[in-house]
């Protein structure tokens, strides 16, 4: 079975498990690699028994799918219908609906009012649907997302969805749930699909729109030539996209899809960075949000484990605002992913300079203090087997403390500049680290108190 199309997404909880008939021989694994005969059980009997796990554990939503159906068929009011010259089920459905397009070739009945305050689903825009199609007659709907047991996501515009669908939910808000009746030349056309669809089949869809993200403007700006851009655009315009792409990053963050939203943060990144501003109002502006989506790309590429992008972000957003504390907080981060321990400990240090008591930078910092301790005893043992002599290793103890000492010191000159009175550490040194700090303070005419939880450096009177 291949997985690899579907690595994001694939669990063991999620995937049939494969019994083995063979075993395996190491030297075949060496040589010439193995070949696994896999049991496969009946793959029919096996889809059966997904379907009836699927559904006595969702049973509500099942029950809520047919009860719609059955009101579709039997109307509002609960009067049957007609089966001898009478209105069909969909006739009696129009009377309800208004049309949507000009020749009433969409029409649409509103089940559940959206918030307004977003506004409708514009073009272009990626939206997260639940929906279902059914024919007239039929007692289940041919397609539905709601029956798969899981939300799905269409961009508008690339032909993923039939037109009516496409049309019916450009008039819909987000959270609203609506019915639309389709006519086949906004559906499957006059010869349908067969053998599902038949010729000229008018198809009744249920649609809720769940979520929807804009992206048109940011694509189309960015579509652009850059001078051109600058020259139909004033900045305002372009910063209102940039906006919506932040927003659009956030919405996918408060998923953690944050794939998704680092390609948006990205692409405001990028629409600012080539906008042209006539005055420093608007460098404000625009600096001011640039911090933001820099700071955001670093956190999601964070997430993501990808510890140099975090850097990259990180950087620029040191440049905005050179003393910014969460970009010091996440750089800190960036840089203990990437093993570079000593970066790591300096930017994390003066991010708890800006902020002493916050919790998730002084556990960062003891965390990695408690990394950096078990390599300096992981070396200490390497350096015990590879030097029998004494004299060696206490060379080698020697060189191990300098370096910390030579950290320190970096970090107290550091300090020395600052108008604080004293920096509070976390109480977490191994004996050759606190004499390292001690020995590093008194050059500085420093005092290191040691307290139960954590251990000060004071700069003396006159400092």
């Amino acid at each position: 079975m291949d997985f690899t199309q579907t690595a994001e997404n694939y669990s063991e909880d999620n995937q049939q498990k494969i019994r083995i008939s063979n075993g395996i021989n190491l030297k075949d694994l060496r040589d010439e690699g193995i070949v696994f005969d896999p049991e496969i059980p009946d793959r029919e009997r096996w889809r059966r028994e997904e379907e009836k796990e699927y559904f006595t554990q969702h049973t509500a939503e099942l029950q809520r799918v047919l009860a719609e159906r059955r009101e579709v068929q039997h109307g509002e009011d609960g009067d049957g219908i007609d089966e001898e010259g009478g209105s069909s089920e969909f006739d009696e459905l129009r009377k309800n609906m208004r049309a949507v397009t000009e020749d009433g070739g969409v029409q649409k009945k509103v089940i559940r009012e959206g918030f307004q305050t977003g506004g409708v689903v514009p073009e272009g825009a990626t939206v997260t649907l639940h929906y279902s199609q059914s024919l007239e007659g039929q007692d289940e709907p041919f397609d539905s997302s709601v029956l798969r047991g899981k939300q799905e996501r269409y961009k508008l515009g690339e032909g993923q969805l039939i037109e009516g669908l496409e049309v019916g939910i450009k008039t819909m808000a987000k959270n609203e749930k609506a019915q639309f009746m389709i006519n086949h030349n906004y559906g499957y056309g006059r010869f349908g699909c067969p053998p599902r669809i038949p010729e000229q089949a008018t198809i009744l869809a249920t649609v809720e729109v769940v979520d929807f993200v804009e992206e048109g403007q940011a694509e189309a700006f960015l579509a652009m030539d850059i001078r051109e851009r600058n020259k139909k655009h004033v900045y305002p315009e372009i910063e209102k996209v940039a906006r919506i792409e932040h927003v659009n990053g956030n919405t996918y963050v408060s998923k953690e899809e944050w794939r998704q939203a680092v390609k948006h943060y990205e692409r405001g990144v990028k629409l600012l960075e080539e906008t042209s501003l006539r005055d420093e109002e608007e460098e404000k502006r625009r600096q001011h949000l640039m911090l933001k989506l820099q700071l955001n790309v670093a956190y999601c590429a964070i997430k993501l484990k990808w510890p140099k992008k975090a850097c990259i972000a990180c950087r620029e957003a040191l440049n905005i605002e050179e003393n910014n504390t969460k970009a010091l907080f996440r750089f800190g981060k960036a840089q203990r992913m990437l093993e570079d321990f000593k970066k790591a400990r300096h930017y994390l240090v003066r991010a708890q300079r800006n902020k002493p008591g916050d919790v998730h930078i002084n556990e960062e910092l003891l965390s990695l203090d408690d990394q950096m301790a078990r390599e300096v005893d992981t070396e200490r043992m390497l350096c015990q087997g590879m030097f029998g002599n004494h004299k060696k290793l206490e060379e080698k103890r020697g060189e191990v403390e300098s370096n910390f000492y030579e950290n320190f010191l970096a970090e107290l000159k550091g300090f020395q500049g600052d108008p604080g009175k004293e920096l509070a550490l976390p109480n977490q040194w191994s004996r050759v680290e606190m004499r390292a700090l001690v020995a590093a303070a008194e050059s500085l005419n420093m005092k290191v108190v040691e307290e139960e939880k954590r251990v000060r450096v004071v700069k003396e009177c006159g400092v």
